[in-house]
């Protein structure tokens, strides 16, 4: 019986076959893994090239009265005195809310008369210190309900800002073209009698510009 030869043997040429797959397969894995990294080379690098993200206006205008609040930078805000209207207005120029300060005194209302003998002491009313504040309020161009709110005014005595009360009346919201009264209280830092000059600051994150209200309280 003849021997037959290793290279005639199916074995052989199977174990052949499955060396060059297995050649094969790890070439193109190669090729592959480095198409890989030159891909994400080409996208670090546009993306390192891009051009900044436009700027959100909207959140121009909210970062802007964010840093107004914390810096207490009020010298851009225009001045009003009692009874004239002030325009609040987006950063597009849109008119979209008008304020009007109506009194500053001490010639409490009703609920004002009750804050006086308030016992908690975030409701107790100063009779030396404490002050009425009524405003109108309206909406020109909101296309949704419009209502201060009472942390987005700032009162100063001279340099030192005043305690708002978390008491109001009266304040509803508006649609757009509507308007409205409300009345908050604060305890100046100081009796009224030693200074009864006041400013009233009033911005929101819908508007790019503040507004300041000048006042003598009666």
């Amino acid at each position: 019986m003849t021997k037959q030869r290793f290279y005639k043997n199916i074995w052989f040429w199977l174990f052949v076959i499955s060396a060059i797959v297995a050649i094969v397969s790890l070439g193109l894995y190669h090729n592959a893994e480095t198409a890989n990294e030159h891909l994400e080379d080409k996208i670090e690098a546009i993306e390192d090239n891009k051009p900044p993200k436009k700027t959100n206006t909207a959140d121009v205008a909210v970062d802007n009265n964010i840093l107004q609040r914390q810096t207490g930078n009020r010298q851009n805000n225009k001045k009003y005195s009692i009874q004239k209207e002030a325009i609040l207005k987006t950063l597009t120029n849109k008119k979209m809310y008008g304020m009007t300060l109506i009194q500053a005194t001490q010639d409490f209302n009703s609920q004002g008369q009750t804050l006086l003998n308030g016992r908690e002491i975030d409701d107790s009313l100063s009779k030396t210190k404490g002050v009425q504040i009524t405003l109108k309020y309206k909406n020109y161009g909101d296309n949704d309900d419009f209502e201060p709110e009472l942390d987005e005014f700032t009162v100063y005595q001279g340099n030192q800002e005043a305690t708002i009360l978390n008491q109001e009346a009266d304040q509803i919201e508006v649609l757009k073209g509507q308007s409205a009264e409300m009345t908050f209280w604060v305890n100046l830092p100081k009796a009224v009698s030693e200074n009864n000059k006041i400013e009233i600051d009033y911005t929101n994150d819908d508007v790019s510009n503040g507004i300041t209200f000048k006042a003598t309280v009666n």
